[in-house]
């Protein structure tokens, strides 16, 4: 996927949703307004809805479903160079997004500046996994955009990462309510600590 090819279009949503953890929604909503570059920190403010209509898909956005769900993530190297490769490929090719709800300057959208949709994301998934089971002959298991959140957090636990810190990066109080039952503190440059340990479990080195 990552060479220049079928599927590379599709490379920098997937690393970023695995780097980060945010929900599909959550990414899909983020502006250009929410990327802090200089304070390498991302703002998570609001999510982005669809809903399939007869004459089409309808887009909204919508408020945090929760408290915790309005937070302030780190912005980990490969993620600050994706996202600064996504910018620099629309102001050389002059993209604008659409505007929804009065929003607009979204960061993951098509060449015609048109918000992705997590359905259209999850099928373009299918094919992949399809294509590497066909490729590879092996079953490769379908897997869709939520896999990716999962394994980060997986992946921040093995790690050992704070698990409250963790649950304040996914903005998921569960995770420590009904799982970890861990309470301590975490402010940003704890998040920042914790959240550079995902470095020693995943490849660092991006294809160009």
């Amino acid at each position: 996927m990552a060479r220049q090819g079928r599927y590379h279009k599709w490379e920098p949503i997937f690393i970023f949703l695995l780097y980060s953890g945010l929900r599909i929604g959550e990414a899909l909503a983020l502006t250009w307004d929410d990327i802090k570059f200089d304070d390498e920190i991302i703002n998570v403010t609001h999510s982005l809805a669809y809903y399939p209509t007869a004459t089409g898909c309808v887009f909204t956005i919508t408020e945090p479903k929760t408290r915790s769900s309005r937070r302030t993530i780190p912005m980990l190297p490969n993620i600050k160079e994706i996202l600064l490769r996504i910018k620099k490929y629309q102001v050389a090719n002059n993209i604008i997004s659409e505007r929804i709800n009065g929003v607009s300057g979204f960061v993951f959208v098509s060449n015609e500046g048109k918000v992705l949709s997590y359905k259209k994301l999850n099928g373009r998934l299918e094919v992949i996994c399809k294509d590497i089971s066909k490729q590879f002959g092996i079953d490769f298991p379908k897997i869709s955009n939520h896999v990716f959140r999962h394994t980060f957090a997986t992946r921040m636990l093995e790690a050992g990462a704070n698990a409250k810190v963790i649950g304040d990066i996914l903005g998921q109080e569960d995770i420590i309510k009904t799982t970890l039952k861990v309470y301590v503190n975490s402010d940003d440059e704890l998040k920042k600590q914790e959240i550079n340990k995902l470095n020693v479990l995943l490849p660092q080195n991006l294809p160009q």
